[in-house]
This record gives C-alpha cells, sequence and structure tokens, in this order.
C-alpha cells in the first residue's frame, strides 16, 4: 500500500516541472506517460484526483496573483481577462476526472501523467 499524499508538498514550481516533464515525454513519443495517468482516472485514484484538484488551485492563484489587478478593471479588454491555457488545462482536466459524463477525457491524458507523477506514480 503507497502511503498517503501530503498535498502541502505539492507546490507551483512542482505542477510546472511536471507539466514540462510531460511535454518532454510527449516530444519524445513516451505515451506510457500518459496512460499511467489516464488509467488512475479512470480508476478515481484519490491520490490522483487530489494531486488534480491542488493544481488547479494553484494554477489559478499563480493567474490571480500575476494578472488579478488588471483583469478586474473595467478598461481591460477580453483578451486580457481570458484565463491562460495552462490553468484552463488543469481545472477542466480535474473537472472531467471528477465529473465526467463519459469519463476523462483522453486530450488531458498527458496532464493526467503529470498529475500521477506528482502522486508518486512515475
Amino acid at each position: 500500500m503507497m502511503a498517503a499524499i501530503e498535498i502541502d508538498t505539492i507546490t507551483f514550481r512542482r505542477c510546472e516541472e511536471a507539466y514540462r516533464r510531460a511535454e518532454e515525454m510527449k516530444r519524445a513519443h513516451r505515451y506510457a506517460y500518459a496512460e499511467r495517468g489516464m488509467r488512475a482516472v479512470r480508476a478515481k485514484d484519490p491520490r490522483v484526483l487530489k494531486v488534480l484538484e491542488r493544481c488547479a488551485e494553484l494554477m489559478d492563484k499563480e493567474r490571480e496573483k500575476q494578472i488579478g489587478e488588471t483583469q478586474r478593471a473595467t478598461h481591460t479588454v477580453f483578451a486580457d481577462r481570458a484565463h491562460p491555457t495552462s490553468v484552463q488545462l488543469w481545472r477542466e482536466a480535474y473537472r472531467c476526472a471528477v465529473d465526467g459524463i463519459e469519463g476523462p477525457q483522453q486530450h488531458f491524458a498527458w496532464v493526467y501523467g503529470c498529475a500521477a507523477d506528482l502522486a508518486g506514480y512515475w
């Protein structure tokens, strides 16, 4: 039996590093990385779901820290109010993993791979 994941050890920096590793794996065509994450999410592994949730929260906090005041200003154009792609990826990957009608979506496989990596499955 694996030890429980400490949610406090998951930081924004670790999420970024895992995503960078996933991009490297993707370029190297190492699909086992993504498949491991997909299997864990299909099985509703609580550690992976917890990591997905935490990373989505951290990405959103970082976005708020970087462009929070700018996006709330009345004169800001829509493009500056939109959430960055990375934030949307983590948030939607988590949403689909938790309550997706058809289960986890294949196009989030690399994000799921990151979560499995951070949860200690790689």
